[in-house]
This record gives structure tokens, sequence and C-alpha cells, in this order.
């Protein structure tokens, strides 16, 4: 058989393997994995306990908001960074919260000065 009939499928074979090792090699962006707990009343102190995903909390100053889909901010009171990727999180609920349905629901943004912004 003649090289020059399947020297594309030999380049094909190369291609994937480089593709699929630089894939697997590659390391994801930092993010937030999981928040503990899931729900909060409102006029209590909630403390959450973040776990991140390739994340550097402790080389770098972290800011932690609630956000709604309203644009309603509360920032937290504490944070405590108590490894690279675990973060000790307390915030103070207000008493009333602006909800539309009655239901406040909140994303989690964790700003850090080293890893940016994770929601």
């Amino acid at each position: 058989m003649n090289i020059k009939y399947w020297w594309w499928k030999v380049l094909c074979v190369l291609l994937f393997v480089y593709v699929f090792t630089l894939g697997l090699l590659t390391p994801l962006k930092s993010g937030i994995e999981d928040i503990q707990p899931s729900r909060a009343h409102v006029g209590e102190q909630l403390n959450l306990e973040i776990k991140g995903y390739n994340t550097h909390f402790t080389k770098s100053k972290n800011t932690v908001f609630l956000k709604n889909e309203d644009a309603y901010y509360i920032q937290s009171s504490e944070v405590i960074a108590n490894s690279d990727n675990d973060l000790s999180v307390s915030f103070i609920l207000p008493a009333f919260l602006p909800s539309k349905v009655g239901l406040a629901q909140f994303s989690v943004l964790v700003s850090s000065s080293y890893d940016g912004t994770s929601i």
C-alpha cells in the first residue's frame, strides 16, 4: 500500500491524540463547587460554607455578595478563608427582602483579586 493514499489518516490520528491530551491536561477555571446550607430565613444570621474548585482563597482578599434577580445586593459581614478551597462566610439578612413572587432567590458572588469573580 502506498503512503500517498493513507497519509491523511495518520495525520487525523495524530491530531486527535494531540487535542485529547491537551484537553485533559488544561486546568479548568476556578469556580464554586458547593454551598451549604442552601436555604435561609429572613431576619437571621446566615453562615455559609463555600467549597471552591481550583481556587486560591488564602492568597487574596475575598468579598462575597448575595444578589437576587432585582439587583438587590447583600454584602457579607465576615469572610474567613479556611483553606485554598474552603471559605466561611457570614451574612446578616434583613427582616424584609424585596421579591416579586414572595420567595427571594439569591446567587452567591465570590470576588477575589487572585481568581476573579465566581458565581
